[in-house]
């Protein structure tokens, strides 16, 4: 038999590649979002029996008095939303739950330990053939009670920003579920967290005391694994979604250069504008899958023109939104980056401020879960970095309204992008998530061997 020519031999190797990156896309297609900027809004400003929704998002939910009313809104709001995504879905007669959590901790005031109670709520949506064996949770995680009191700190970006998220992705996942455009193969659990206090802080959770996200960690998880020997696919905690700002050192880099040189360089390559979504993670294999998925789904998503969401009095009626709203001209998009911090050391290892403060969100209580029985948990945090960017409304400023702040068109288009990353991520993780590229790899050897073949 007469041996191929070389370029007979590129000519093979470019069809299998081809034939192989469209076998490789097919198996990790995900639906539409279909989310616009509407959902996001609507969410926080949502009439229910409760109320206005909006009273929770714009008021403290710090653990104790005077931030009763805010606590109260959000916790009955929530019921009320998770209510809604099972009535979906199908609540219990497909399996799936609305679970209450009720716990106590000691957080510290000055210099006194005071004792509050706290409640988490998880809904879990399982697969109709549930088995058990081969299922693989994935937790999507936001905390809803506030760092400070009395609007010390903008209550809707800490962290209503993160709760608003975890509602819209919760509702496209079940409208998506009830008319067969996703099939779920594993358990989803949407997971609203109380006492997220920073740890680290002087008025914070007292050293040995627990938090919403580790009685997750520590007490829900371990339960629910018990009879799935595979463990969790793993843990998304959003934490303060809605600020962006494109301004020349709006971005405090302050401890990141020794901590994470690399995302310091990326941050100062950007003027140190504060344009960006933060993915932390650690840096070895427990991770990766989360942070590659996350990073290709990023890439994938193109920029949209997006209606504005400006108060003023262009006078045309937002006719999708619930409440009605004025559409000024399109706002020009905006071309968020996300940038990647590596945890390359224990968590327990100081590297001062920049380095301990990503500690202070919920993934380390995943992180540094106490069970000696559950593997350890996959676990990342996407955040726009909290106290490390400008305010939204600074201290001291003329009268700021919050909301419409949060809300302007950039800060929707950012945490918009986030959103449907997450969205998407979770969607292919359904179907085993294998990421683009390493799905690849597995096919070259195979590649390589035929092409040997044929000079043999």
């Amino acid at each position: 038999m007469a041996k191929p020519s070389g370029i007979c031999l590129i000519a093979i190797s470019i069809c299998m590649i081809g034939v192989l990156t469209v076998a490789n896309g097919a198996s990790v297609e995900t639906p539409d979002s279909g989310i616009g900027l509407d959902d996001i809004v609507n969410v926080m400003k949502q009439d229910f029996e409760g109320g206005n929704s909006l009273e929770a998002f714009k008021r403290s939910r710090y653990l104790l008095p005077p931030n009763n009313i805010g606590r109260d809104r959000m916790q009955a709001f929530l019921k009320h939303k998770f209510g809604s995504i099972l009535g979906v879905v199908g609540g219990k007669d497909n399996g799936h739950v609305l679970h209450q959590q009720f716990f106590d901790t000691t957080i510290r005031v000055g210099n006194k330990p005071v004792r509050v109670d706290g409640v988490n709520f998880l809904v879990v949506i399982s697969p109709k053939e549930n088995n058990t064996n081969e299922d693989m949770p994935l937790v999507l995680l936001a905390n809803y009670d506030t760092d400070t009191p009395n609007n010390a700190e903008n209550p809707v970006e800490d962290n209503g920003s993160g709760i608003a998220a975890l509602l819209v992705i919760g509702k496209k996942i079940a409208e998506d579920i009830n008319s067969e455009k996703l099939k779920l193969r594993h358990t989803i659990i949407l997971a609203a967290v109380d006492a997220s206090l920073q740890k680290y802080a002087t008025d914070g959770i007292e050293l040995g005391s627990t938090t919403g996200s580790a009685e997750v960690a520590n007490k829900f998880l371990p339960e629910f694994l018990m009879n799935r020997p595979k463990g969790i696919r793993g843990v998304i905690v959003l934490d303060n979604l809605l600020n962006y700002q494109e301004g020349k050192s709006s971005q405090n880099g302050a401890g990141f250069d020794r901590s994470y040189p690399k995302s310091y360089k990326d941050i100062s390559a950007g003027n140190f504008a504060g344009d960006f979504l933060a993915l932390v993670a650690r840096g070895d294999e427990l991770d990766k899958q989360l942070v590659q998925t996350i990073e290709e789904e990023w890439k994938q998503i193109k920029t949209h023109e997006f209606a504005s969401r400006d108060s003023g009095t262009s006078g045309a009626e937002n006719s999708g939104s619930e409440h009605g709203g004025n559409i000024p001209s399109p706002s020009p998009p905006i071309e968020p980056r996300l940038i990647k911090f590596t945890h390359n050391v224990s968590v327990n290892d100081g590297h001062g401020e920049g380095y301990i403060h990503f500690l202070k969100s919920d993934q380390t209580s995943f992180w540094n879960h106490k069970s000696s029985v559950i593997p350890p948990y996959p676990a990342i945090l996407l955040t726009d970095t909290r106290s490390y960017r400008a305010s939204i409304c600074p201290v001291g400023g003329s009268h700021c309204d919050v909301f419409d702040k949060s809300t302007s068109d950039n800060n929707l288009q950012f945490v918009h992008r986030t959103i449907v990353t997450v969205y998407k991520t979770i969607s292919r993780l359904q179907s085993g998530g294998v990421s683009r590229v390493s799905s690849m790899l597995t096919f070259i050897p195979i590649l390589l061997v035929t092409i040997r073949h044929f000079f043999l």
